[in-house]
């Protein structure tokens, strides 16, 4: 009886141990598999926002590239309307290179900023019309600003897109004193609250019209996405083309 009752307990002290040593072998293979999927999954988002940050650098990149070509096509453009003013009217010639040296560096200072404030673009803005006066002539171009973007200046917009807005209406677009081209800006708000400066001007495009690859308004649009999470709207009918600009407040970024 003895000898039974001393393999009954070792027996039982064996299923007991064998028991004991799988449940902790199993518990061990689900902390090891658990570290192995949060490992996983640790690689997984390094691996998202490694590529969030070569599409954010290569959409900024992009965006850079238009403000080079902005800052080029006006630099050159400016180059040849100066020099016909120093030979026609020196005293304009020394204010246009004025304000010529005022918004190149201005240009080159906004492109690499992520946004900056309604109210600087508009100086840069201001400083483009005045140019254009020597350019283009009076009353073929009129630039008007709603009263209510005084409200907004110190919310923020993508660096030079109103400018390049502006100059887009400009390329594509025929203009005299008789049949001026009209560029307004205004603020809208939709039904959700969000705020916009829309660009909008009459459509009367050029008979030979310049080639165009909308690059700009991509590139606008993708800084804007990576920036704000917002993206401009476009309205493009058959008498006016239109593009709203969401209004950065600073705290979303």
């Amino acid at each position: 009886q003895f000898k039974e009752d001393v393999l009954d307990q070792f027996m039982t002290n064996f299923a007991t141990d064998l028991i004991v040593s799988f449940l902790a072998t199993v518990v061990f293979t689900m902390i090891i598999h658990k570290n192995m999927v949060n490992e996983l999954i640790q690689e997984k988002e390094n691996v998202l926002k490694e590529k969030a940050r070569l599409a954010e650098a290569n959409a900024i990149a992009q965006a850079d590239a238009i403000n080079m070509r902005i800052d080029n096509h006006f630099f050159f453009n400016s180059l040849s309307v100066l020099a016909s003013l120093i030979q026609e009217n020196p005293r304009n010639a020394e204010e246009f290179l004025l304000e010529m040296t005022d918004m190149h560096r201005s240009i080159i200072r906004f492109s690499s900023l992520k946004s900056i404030p309604v109210m600087e673009e508009f100086r840069l803005l201001s400083s483009y019309m005045n140019m254009s006066r020597y350019r283009f002539g009076d009353g073929c171009i009129n630039l008007v600003i709603d009263p209510g973007t005084e409200d907004v200046k110190e919310s923020h917009i993508i660096p030079l897109s109103l400018l390049h807005l502006v100059e887009n209406a400009i390329k594509h677009n025929s203009y005299s004193v008789e049949a001026p081209l009209t560029i307004s800006i205004d603020v809208e708000t939709d039904e959700r609250g969000e705020s916009f400066l829309s660009v909008t001007n009459n459509r009367q495009e050029k008979i030979s019209k310049p080639a165009s690859t909308k690059q700009g308004l991509e590139n606008i649009r993708r800084k804007y996405l990576l920036v704000s999470g917002q993206t401009p709207v476009i309205e493009d009918t058959m008498d006016y083309f239109k593009v709203r600009l969401p209004i950065i407040e600073q705290w979303k970024y």
